[in-house]
C-alpha cells in the first residue's frame, strides 16, 4: 500500500510526537509498505530508511494564522497529487482518510497550558493563531462526522476530550508503541552501571533516589509541581532532560533549597541509559494525549508516576502511581512511596510487562482504514 503520513514536524529532536510518527513510519516500511511522510520543509528532519520518503513541503512565509491554514491544506493536497492510496493526518491537517491527532484536542491543550492563570488563558484564547487551529480542527472533525474520514483517538483521554469539546465519538483508540528491542528491562548489572553513570553525571549521592523528568515544554509537563514536591524529600534528586531553558526555574529551585538536588541534562539524544539509571520517571503533565516517554519508561522496567491528565497513565496500573495534575502533596507522597526499594521493585516488575511494538500500531491503523 502507498501510504502517506501528514505531520507537523518529523525531526525526532523536537519531541515525542515526532519520535512516534518516525518510529511508526519505520515499522510500516519494515512490513513492506511504501511510506511517504509530508512535513513542512523546515521541520522535515532526517531521511527515512530505503523504501520511505520524507517529502519536504515548502510553505509561504505568512503570519502564523495563515501559515497554519497553508499547512493544513497543502500537505494532504500534495500527497493526493502524488498518488497516495491512504492518507493519515497526525495533526491539524485536512483532507485525510484517517484523522489521528497526536497533539490531542486543541481546546483541552489550551485549557491545560494556562491552568491556574485565567488572564493567560484569555490572552492566548484571543490570539488569531488559536482561532485558526480551532477552526482547522473543527473542519477535520466535520469531515469525520460525514463519514469521509475515520477518527482515531491516541488514548481514552483523547476520546473523552473529543466527546466533551466536540460531541464526537472516535472510531477507535490506537495508542503509541515502543521499540521493544531498545526499550527493555535491563539486567541487574546493566541497571547498576547506568545508575552509577547517571549519578556521576548529575552529582547525586549514592543513597538518593533519582526522579527523572523528561519533556521540552517544562511548564505544560508539570516541572513546577515536581520541584515543589521534591523540596520536601531530601532523599530525592531531580534530573531534568529536555530542550527547555533551565533559567526560568532557577529562582524557584533556589527558593525551595533544591539547588544541590536538581540537575538539567539538556536535550538527551539517547534516553535508554538515562531510563535505566533513574529510580522513577515523574511525569505530572497538565495535558498529554499519550506521552511516549511514559511508555518507553514502562517498557524499560522503570516505575512511573504519571498524571491523570495523560492518556499514557491509563497503562500504568501496578507499575507506578497516577496523581492529579498540579497536586503537589499527591506527587510528594507518590515519590516518597517509590523511594522505598521494596515498593519500587514491585512496580518495576509490573512496568516491564508493557511491550507494545510499533508493528502492532501500524497493523491496527491499516485494519481500521481497510474497514471504511
Amino acid at each position: 500500500m502507498k501510504l502517506a503520513l501528514l505531520v507537523e514536524g518529523f525531526d525526532p529532536a523536537r519531541g515525542g510526537a515526532e519520535r512516534a510518527t518516525r518510529a511508526l513510519s519505520e515499522a510500516l516500511l519494515a512490513e513492506g509498505h511504501a511510506v511517504s511522510v509530508y512535513a513542512p520543509a523546515e521541520r522535515a528532519g532526517p531521511p527515512l530508511p530505503a523504501g520511505g520518503a520524507v517529502v519536504p513541503v515548502e510553505l509561504p512565509r505568512l503570519p502564523r494564522p495563515l501559515w497554519a491554514w497553508a499547512l493544513a491544506r497543502r500537505l494532504g493536497a500534495r500527497a493526493r497529487a502524488e498518488g497516495a492510496e491512504l492518507v493519515v493526518a497526525t495533526g491539524k491537517q485536512l483532507g485525510a482518510d484517517v484523522y489521528w491527532p497526536h497533539n490531542g484536542v486543541h481546546a483541552a491543550t489550551l485549557a491545560a497550558s494556562s491552568a491556574g492563570r485565567p488572564w493567560a488563558r484569555l490572552g492566548r484564547g484571543l490570539r488569531p493563531a488559536e482561532w485558526s487551529y480551532a477552526r482547522i480542527e473543527a473542519r477535520a472533525l466535520a469531515r469525520c462526522a460525514r463519514g469521509a474520514s475515520r477518527l482515531v483517538a491516541l488514548s481514552e483521554r483523547v476520546g473523552a476530550d473529543l466527546r466533551r469539546h466536540h460531541h464526537q465519538l472516535a472510531d477507535a483508540v490506537i495508542r503509541n508503541g515502543v521499540d521493544p528491542a531498545r526499550f527493555r528491562p535491563p539486567t541487574g548489572e546493566e541497571r547498576g552501571q547506568a545508575r552509577r553513570a547517571l549519578a556521576r553525571r548529575i552529582g547525586a549521592r549514592g543513597d538518593r533516589a533519582i526522579a527523572l523528568f523528561c519533556a521540552h515544554a517544562f511548564r505544560l509537563k508539570g516541572l513546577e509541581t515536581l520541584l515543589r514536591a521534591a523540596a520536601a524529600l531530601p532523599e530525592v534528586h531531580v534530573a531534568v532532560a529536555g530542550g527547555g531553558s533551565p533559567h526560568p526555574w532557577l529562582p524557584l529551585a533556589q527558593g525551595l533549597n533544591l539547588m544541590g538536588r536538581l540537575s538539567f541534562l539538556g536535550h538527551v539524544k539517547d534516553m535508554t541509559p538515562v531510563l535505566r539509571g533513574a529510580t522513577v520517571l515523574a511525569h505530572p503533565s497538565r495535558y498529554d494525549p499519550c506521552s511516549l516517554v511514559v511508555l518507553e519508561a514502562l517498557a524499560s522496567g522503570l516505575p512511573v508516576i504519571g498524571s491523570a491528565a495523560d492518556g499514557a497513565a491509563e497503562l500504568i496500573g501496578a507499575a507506578g502511581r497516577v496523581v492529579a495534575p498540579g497536586e503537589v502533596l499527591e506527587l510528594e507522597e507518590a515519590l516518597r512511596e517509590l523511594a522505598d526499594p521494596r515498593v519500587r521493585a514491585e512496580c518495576a516488575a509490573a512496568a516491564g510487562e508493557f511491550r507494545r511494538p510499533w508493528s502492532q500500531v501500524g497493523q491496527e491503523l491499516l485494519e481500521l482504514a481497510a474497514s471504511r
